[in-house]
């Protein structure tokens, strides 16, 4: 018996040839000239004045009926191949199975399909996210649900001048003052981070467990493309009440 990975994979090659085909068939079906001909004959009056010449006759290239066989002749293996395609998706499926584990039962195979994409794209989103500095130290701040980097703390100074002794006073001269400006602290800016982001160690141990759950769907959609097709042949029948009572060849 056929299986389904067989069926899929000639239906994309004959899905393609025939979007092709039927592009020329519209092309062809909208060309008025493809359908008309003529004949055209010179008739003397006098043979022996002015012979006769030969008939020329042009036929048409195409009739509807033609481009409606061969309409029916593209189209039966596309819809036969798709309706058994589609036919027996209906009964494959495949379970999702990690370390033994069967986490999904019974899937089927266009939902294993979405599944997988849709892990992918999960993945590049956690590739992308950025991971907390790993030169501080973090702790989890369970009433805050981020976590929390150490103190630290910058000294807050405000500009002001003093006044300097250079020489001090004595019986004959005054003491010598000059001033400097100085910074005084007063006081302290105390920073605290914080960070919703992962670890990087975090980060790339969910990459490794999204990793496994790809291999696991593409290994249950392997699975499920092994199912025995269920080749049905609608084809022959749909086009025939179309085209059928209308042509005469």
């Amino acid at each position: 018996m056929t299986q389904q990975h067989v069926v899929v994979a000639r239906y994309r090659g004959v899905a393609e040839r025939t979007r092709g085909e039927l592009t020329g068939v519209y092309h062809n079906a909208q060309h008025a000239p493809n359908f008309t001909g003529n004949t055209k004959e010179m008739v003397s009056k006098d043979e022996e004045d002015v012979p006769s010449e030969p008939a020329e006759v042009t036929l048409p290239p195409l009739t509807a009926e033609k481009l409606f066989r061969r309409m029916e002749t593209i189209l039966t293996e596309a819809w036969d191949l798709m309706a058994t395609r589609d036919r027996t998706n209906m009964d494959a499926t495949g379970d999702i199975v990690v370390g033994g584990e069967t986490l999904a039962e019974g899937l089927p195979l266009s939902t294993l399909l979405s599944l997988e994409k849709q892990f992918q794209d999960m993945r590049t989103v956690v590739r992308s996210m950025p991971v907390r500095d790993p030169s501080k130290v973090w702790a989890h701040d369970r009433d805050l649900g981020f976590h929390r980097a150490p103190e630290m703390r910058r000294a807050k100074t405000r500009k002001a001048i003093r006044p300097i002794v250079m020489y001090e006073a004595t019986d004959k001269h005054p003491a010598q003052v000059q001033a400097y400006p100085v910074d005084d602290i007063v006081g302290h800016y105390v920073t605290t981070e914080f960070s919703g982001a992962l670890s990087a160690q975090e980060k790339e141990s969910l990459v490794d467990r999204i990793n496994t759950i790809i291999d696991a769907t593409r290994t249950a959609r392997t699975e499920a493309n092994k199912t025995e097709v269920v080749d049905l042949r609608p084809a022959a029948k749909l086009l025939g009440f179309v085209f059928g009572p209308r042509i005469v060849l």
